[in-house]
């Protein structure tokens, strides 16, 4: 996450972190989920996919949905325009 360009990945990682993400794991997670949320677009699909994954200690609620959404598409706003 580069925190100096996009402010709203300090926010989303304090998130996951305080749903036991840790930063060891934080860039695999972020990996998985922005694949799956490519194809699902409600918690209770994206959590199965999630967890057949391996991501089984941490379920993705509508909160963290919509930061991950937020977050992904501020990302790719950002690298477009660079």
């Amino acid at each position: 996450m580069n925190h100096k360009t996009n402010p709203l990945a300090i926010v989303f990682e304090k998130h996951l972190m305080t749903k036991g993400l840790t930063l060891n794991h934080m860039a695999s997670f972020l990996r998985d989920l922005d694949r799956a949320l490519m194809v699902y677009n409600d918690p209770l699909h994206l959590n199965t996919r999630m967890h057949l994954l391996g991501w089984n200690d941490l379920d993705v609620d509508y909160r963290t949905m919509e930061l991950a959404e937020a977050y992904f598409d501020s990302d790719k706003m950002m690298r477009a325009s660079h």
